[in-house]
């Protein structure tokens, strides 16, 4: 038979094992909790990361077709602009040469259409004080 103290000893023990079971599970769920903390943020981190670059890249895409949109919309607005007036130039030039000179050859009509800007500027100069129809195109060719 055990004495009382050494009952004691072992009710202790018994006790101080629970007491000590008790303080390690809340040490343990302590630590646990600030580990898991920690792999929660690194996860939510990456998550995150992934999600941002996705909208990221989203956003990104919608603004720079934006952009694409408006450089294409000026872009084309200018152009447009440019061959209207060569269009306006070369219907000017073709009424002008009509009315001085009469009824004009389908190869003036071609010349015409082929001419570059600037040369249908310098036919529609020297319309005002050519003489006749040859001597625009020879007259403007030579300045």
């Amino acid at each position: 038979m055990d004495t009382i103290a050494e009952t004691w000893i072992k009710q202790g023990h018994q006790e101080g094992v629970l007491a000590g079971r008790q303080e390690g599970k809340q040490e343990g769920l302590q630590e646990g909790l600030l580990t898991g903390r920690q792999e929660g943020r690194q996860e939510g981190k990456q998550e995150g990361l992934r999600e941002g670059l996705l909208t990221g890249r989203q956003e990104g895409r919608q603004e720079g077709k934006q952009e694409g949109l408006q450089e294409g919309l000026l872009t084309g607005r200018q152009e447009g602009e440019a061959e209207g007036i060569v269009k306006g130039e070369v219907k000017s030039l073709t009424r002008l040469l009509e009315r001085r000179f009469g009824s004009l050859p389908g190869s003036v009509h071609h010349q015409i259409a082929v001419a570059r800007p600037r040369q249908v500027e310098a036919w529609l100069d020297a319309v005002l004080e050519a003489p006749d129809l040859e001597a625009v195109f020879t007259t403007a060719t030579r300045h």
